[in-house]
């Protein structure tokens, strides 16, 4: 039975991820760097190359939803800030609207029905 669209909206947010992503880069001071690369965008990547791994081996979630999941982890590190802010191009705004019409685009898409 696929899962419904509220079902669907809690599998592509990764709570866990994306708080402990926020608690790890809350500790950090501003501008520290590691061989000349911000620390920021390691953490990022970090938390990233994570979010695959806890939704297959802790939620047991197909591949299709965990990269979806990725995904999600994304927008909301771009809707937070997170290391964009490090992009001259980046406004809070891109990560508004892109955290807004993912929320509620994306779980439309019914990954049974994906092969």
């Amino acid at each position: 039975m696929p899962d419904a669209y509220t079902t669907r909206l809690l599998k592509y947010t990764p709570v866990e991820l994306i708080v402990g992503f926020i608690i790890a880069g809350a500790t950090i001071p501003e501008h520290v760097t590691v061989h000349g690369f911000p620390i920021v965008w390691i953490l990022f990547f970090v938390f990233l190359v994570l979010t695959p791994v806890y939704s297959g081996v802790i939620l047991k979630i197909g591949a299709v939803q965990s990269v979806l999941m990725a995904i999600g982890f994304c927008v909301w590190v771009l809707a937070i800030g997170g290391p964009f802010v490090t992009l001259v191009w980046y406004q809070r705004l891109y990560g508004g609207l892109a955290l807004a019409i993912f929320t509620f685009v994306v779980p439309l898409i019914d990954v049974s029905r994906v092969h």
